[in-house]
């Protein structure tokens, strides 16, 4: 079965934000508007770390953050 248009959208951010250092995730999560969290949490599992903040937004928060990863994070390796 294929992937809904906002579980593709939360993997994607997933993707992008794995590339952050977990020293600076957690600010970085909460600039594109996650939730707040802690460094510890982020050096735990960064993946899991943005996936359970995404879980809780709605579609529309979620293109939102989508948004604004795309911003910060487009064409960057």
């Amino acid at each position: 079965m294929e992937k809904s248009v906002t579980a593709a959208l939360r993997a994607a951010i997933v993707d992008a934000l794995y590339r952050v250092s977990a020293n600076l995730l957690a600010d970085v999560a909460e600039a594109v508007g996650l939730a707040p969290g802690t460094r510890d949490e982020a050096f735990s599992s960064k993946q899991l770390y943005v996936s359970k903040r995404l879980a809780k937004l709605t579609r529309e928060d979620i293109l939102a953050v989508a948004g604004r990863v795309l911003e910060e994070y487009h064409g960057r390796a």
